[in-house]
């Protein structure tokens, strides 16, 4: 057997501790568990940054917490007047996102891409008045789309976006969205009292 060369990390104390209250409860070293988690990383790494495994897998598990469920891409066949509930799920993932996260707009960006998983091109831009949503997937069914970009605005509009316009074409969805700044909406608060 080759003997294995070690060599010495510097870790924040906080997390060395974390890490070596883990081990202990696996069962395991910390030099194993460390082990295995740069192995994990790094053989992540090599598809995707890890912050993205990450950000998907939180949006997977906010999507099971909402009862939400992958369906086969043969049902939007069947799915009729669906974009008002789909918008009612996009607000309600988005309140509950909101009132959990302190930087809702990247938990927000997470659950939209893991609900249109199958997009090979996904793209929230949020600007301080502006947004826009590109989605982009061969095989996502018209229906499909139109609940996804349903579901989109509803959880910008927690966000205080409004749609301004869309667009959409076998696969393609274009969105752009606005908000108003503070000061108009305190405009508009005085004006309605």
């Amino acid at each position: 057997m080759i003997p294995l060369k070690r060599k010495l990390m510097a870790a924040r104390a906080d997390l060395a501790e974390k890490m070596a209250a883990q081990a202990r409860k696996r069962g395991s070293t910390l030099y194993a568990y460390t082990n295995e988690i740069l192995e994990g990383v790094l053989g992540l790494e090599a598809e995707r940054p890890f912050h993205e495994f990450v950000e998907f897998y939180r949006a997977l598990e906010l999507a099971r917490t909402l009862g939400l469920v992958l369906a086969p891409p043969a049902l939007w066949d069947r799915a009729d007047d669906m974009e008002e509930e789909a918008e009612k799920l996009g607000v309600n993932a988005a309140l509950y996102i909101k009132n959990r996260e302190e930087n809702p707009q990247r938990s927000v960006e997470a659950f939209l891409r893991a609900l249109i998983w199958n997009a090979s091109i996904f793209s929230l831009q949020l600007e301080e008045y502006t947004a826009r949503l590109e989605v982009v997937g061969q095989n996502i069914p018209d229906e499909q789309m139109e609940f996804f970009l349903s579901a989109a605005g509803g959880a910008l509009s927690v966000l205080g976006y409004h749609e301004t316009s869309r667009s959409t074409n076998s696969g393609l969805g274009i969105v752009h969205y606005s908000r108003e700044s503070r000061q108009n909406r305190g405009e508009k608060q005085k004006t309605n009292r």
